[in-house]
């Protein structure tokens, strides 16, 4: 995980925004972690997972926007782990999900691709599949 975030950061500092701060890899990290260890991931369905991370997130607005990414992303992340194309009446909540990760990463200045090396994932292509269920544009290919 530390590796893909290594990369993830060289492909954020060659994009050359300007908002990133000292640790906010690792903000990025606890809110990953953070939705893991928490009662989000015990969840049912996506819209009770997603209203789970909504209301979370909501009351760690403090710790500022590379933890809300992070936690907004593993958030996301669980509907992978959950199957979540196999239940149609998911997709509202999971395109919910979607919207706030774009809008999480714009906060950031990230890059899709980055996004995708942050996912850690060793093959992006269903996490690039479930990102377009609410961001059709979205890419994990590289970009030149």
């Amino acid at each position: 995980m530390k590796r893909m975030l290594l990369v993830a950061l060289t492909v954020f500092a060659a994009s050359s925004v300007n908002v990133w701060a000292k640790g906010a890899i690792d903000e990025i990290e606890q809110g990953m972690r953070d939705v893991r260890g928490g009662s989000v991931p015990q969840l049912a369905t996506a819209a009770a997972r997603a209203d789970a991370a909504d209301v979370t997130a909501t009351k760690n607005q403090d710790r500022g926007p590379a933890y809300d990414f992070g936690f907004r992303l593993g958030a996301l992340l669980l509907e992978l782990d959950s199957n979540v194309a196999s239940n149609s009446g998911d997709r509202p909540a999971v395109e919910r999900e979607v919207r706030e990760v774009v809008a999480a990463q714009q906060k950031l200045g990230l890059s899709d691709r980055a996004v995708c090396l942050i996912s850690g994932l060793a093959d992006p292509s269903s996490f690039q599949s479930l990102m377009r269920l609410g961001a059709p544009e979205f890419t994990c290919g590289h970009h030149h």
